[in-house]
């Protein structure tokens, strides 16, 4: 299965300590996905052709016909990983936040072309024209309560994550319902 969702497995590209980091990104994604009512079917740091890790969310109703709100949940989703990078101890942002900040904008187009135009974000998903416009961009403030509201996510379990990410890089991957026996109740 992770072969043909990322490409070919490849093998020792990560040191330990990426493969730490890439696994509490990972779960950053994790977290936050499920405090928003998405599934995770598994966290994997094993390498392969299209990605370092992966947190495989399960289908969601919002797959089909995606609203403004699913597609916000998506970028928050999204920013759970950069936030987990930006409370590491070693303060480095990985590229994978790089990557993330760049879906953001690109879910945030998708947006205003729904409320805008009346596109279906799931067509321009899938089509592949870019539709990167120079002149959208998402205002800071948005950003920046994206973000908030992921660090408060994140920092209920701050307390776990790295002992979830140690199980993650022990086994290269694992099913969430393994992480979700270690997951305290956490009052919102």
């Amino acid at each position: 299965i992770n072969s043909i969702l990322m490409g070919n497995k490849q093998s020792g590209m990560l040191t330990e300590k990426q493969k730490r980091k890439t696994a509490r990104h990972e779960i950053g994604h994790y977290l936050v996905a499920r405090e928003l009512g998405y599934g995770a079917a598994f966290i994997s740091v094993e390498q392969h052709s299209e990605t370092f890790g992966y947190a495989h969310l399960t289908p969601h109703e919002s797959d089909l016909i995606s609203t403004v709100d699913d597609l916000t949940n998506r970028m928050k989703i999204f920013m759970g990983g950069y936030v987990t990078d930006t409370i590491s101890r070693d303060g480095d942002i990985s590229i994978g936040s790089i990557s993330d900040l760049e879906m953001i904008h690109k879910f945030y187009r998708y947006i205003h072309a729904l409320k805008n135009r009346g596109i279906d974000p799931v067509y321009l998903l899938h089509n592949k024209r870019d539709v990167d416009r120079p002149n959208i961009q998402m205002p800071k403030e948005e950003l920046n309560q994206y973000e908030q509201e992921a660090r408060g996510i994140i920092g209920r379990y701050e307390g776990i994550i790295d002992q979830l990410a140690d199980i993650v890089v022990s086994k290269g991957t694992v099913h969430t319902s393994v992480l979700e026996r270690m997951i305290p109740v956490v009052s919102r």
